[in-house]
C-alpha cells in the first residue's frame, strides 16, 4: 500500500487519475449533514477552524466538495498529505502544507486572522489517532476564532485496517453522515496556557 502511494505521490498522470477516480466515487455518495451549532448559516460563511480526523480525510473533502467550500485547507509533506493536497487543489481549495515548524504555525494563524476560517486534519499526520493536535486550540486562542468539528460516518467503506489512522475509503454508493458540532472556544489564562471557554456559544 505504502510503494503505490509513493508512486502516486510523484507521479502527475497518476495523481490526476486518481482525482478523476475520486469525483466518479464521489458522483455515487450519499450526503446527510446534521448541524448542531444552531445558527443555520452556510459553513462557507463561518468562522472557525474546522477539524476532522484522519480516518475520514476521503469523507471529509467529499464534504467539502459539495459544501461548495473554499477557503484554506492544512495538508502536510507526507505521501497521504501530498495526494490529499493535489485532491484538495483540484477541488479549489488553497491548499497550506504544514512543516511542524513554528515559522509556518504563525503563517498559518496570519491566514486565518485575515480569512477567520480554515479547514485541517485534527490528529495530524502520525497521530496518535482522534486525539487533538495541541497547536490547533493554540491557533484558535490567537485568532479569537472557534475550533469546530466534523463529525464522519460512513455506511460502507473500505478500511485499512494496518495504518495508524483506520483510513476509511467510502465504497460506492455509501451514505456519508456529517455532523457539524457545537463550536468551542479558546484563550489564555495569566500564565498564558490555553484553556477553554466552557459554556460560551
Amino acid at each position: 500500500m505504502s510503494s503505490v502511494l509513493r508512486f502516486l505521490q510523484t507521479n502527475v498522470v497518476t495523481k490526476t487519475i486518481l482525482y478523476w477516480y475520486l469525483r466518479l466515487l464521489f458522483g455515487t455518495y450519499q450526503l446527510e449533514v446534521i448541524d448542531s451549532a444552531g445558527d443555520g448559516l452556510p459553513i462557507n460563511v463561518r468562522q472557525g477552524i474546522f477539524y476532522l480526523w484522519h480516518e475520514h480525510a476521503i469523507s471529509g473533502l467529499y464534504f467539502l466538495h459539495r459544501a461548495g467550500v473554499y477557503g484554506h485547507l492544512i495538508s502536510d509533506a507526507t505521501v497521504d498529505g501530498c495526494l490529499a493536497g493535489f485532491v484538495a487543489r483540484k477541488l479549489g481549495l488553497h491548499v497550506m502544507y504544514s512543516t511542524g515548524k513554528i515559522s509556518f504555525i504563525k503563517r498559518a494563524i496570519e491566514v486565518i486572522d485575515m480569512n477567520k476560517r480554515m479547514f485541517i486534519v485534527g490528529d495530524g499526520t502520525h497521530g496518535p489517532a482522534h486525539q487533538l493536535q495541541r497547536e490547533i486550540p493554540y491557533m484558535c486562542a490567537r485568532t479569537n476564532v472557534p475550533l469546530v468539528y466534523l463529525e464522519c460516518r460512513v455506511s460502507v467503506a473500505l478500511s485499512f485496517a494496518k495504518r495508524w489512522d483506520l483510513l476509511k475509503l467510502p465504497l460506492p454508493f455509501s451514505k456519508i453522515n456529517i455532523t457539524i458540532h457545537p463550536p468551542r472556544h479558546y484563550t489564555f489564562d495569566e500564565k498564558h496556557e490555553v484553556i477553554e471557554l466552557v459554556g460560551k456559544k
